[in-house]
């Protein structure tokens, strides 16, 4: 397996561990009805062509429901962490 591939996998193998579900989120009501703003990133191509493949297994509809995923995780963890944490 190609040094690429392998880290296009691996990729696709931690986002599926962190794929997001809007009922298990904590806030998902936060973002519900709000409208989208547009937000430009640079980002590596073998984190695209990993975006790319979850989109084709069909867990996203498209690159910008998996990175709002990863986004939503990423606040879930470090910014909306319960009082018990």
């Amino acid at each position: 397996m190609s040094g690429r591939l392998f880290r296009v996998v691996a990729f696709t193998q931690i986002c599926c561990k962190l794929s997001y579900r809007p009922e298990d989120s904590l806030h998902s009501s936060v973002l519900r009805g709000t409208s989208m703003k547009l937000v430009t990133v640079k980002l590596p191509e073998a984190i695209l062509e990993g975006l790319d493949e979850l989109v084709k297994a069909g867990m996203y509809q498209n690159r910008s429901a998996a990175i709002r995923a990863a986004v939503r995780d990423l606040l879930k963890r470090e910014l909306w962490k319960s009082d018990a944490d």
